[in-house]
């Protein structure tokens, strides 16, 4: 159920990209408890006006886990992130973002 959708400008090569869709799916397994093949991450890429971050990545995760928890995956990701892509950590942009588990469906099954 988990969703994270990354956009990216165009030095996030496939190369790149595929270590970072690891990166996120540790994270938010090791902190979650999820099993990884529920873990789904995308890439779009950038088209429009001028980026303020490199890569910005949007999560959606199901809500009711521990603001701590959430903490330590956002930071995990973050700085992850940011290693693989040789940057700052101000240059990538997180956001989580929390829905209800009952308004998502994996492999037939409310979550």
């Amino acid at each position: 159920m988990p969703l994270y959708t990354c956009i990216s400008d165009d030095r996030t090569d496939i190369t790149k990209r595929q270590a970072i869709a690891e990166a996120i799916t540790h994270a938010h397994c090791a902190h979650t408890g999820a099993p990884p093949e529920f873990v789904h991450v995308t890439f779009n890429d950038y088209l429009g006006g001028t980026p303020k971050s490199t890569l910005r990545i949007v999560g959606n995760i199901r809500s009711g886990r521990a603001p701590e928890v959430k903490a330590k995956m956002h930071d995990e990701i973050l700085d992850e992130v940011a290693r693989i892509l040789g940057v700052a950590r101000d240059e990538v942009t997180l956001v989580l973002q929390e829905m209800p588990a009952e308004w998502a469906m994996e492999g037939g099954h409310v979550l």
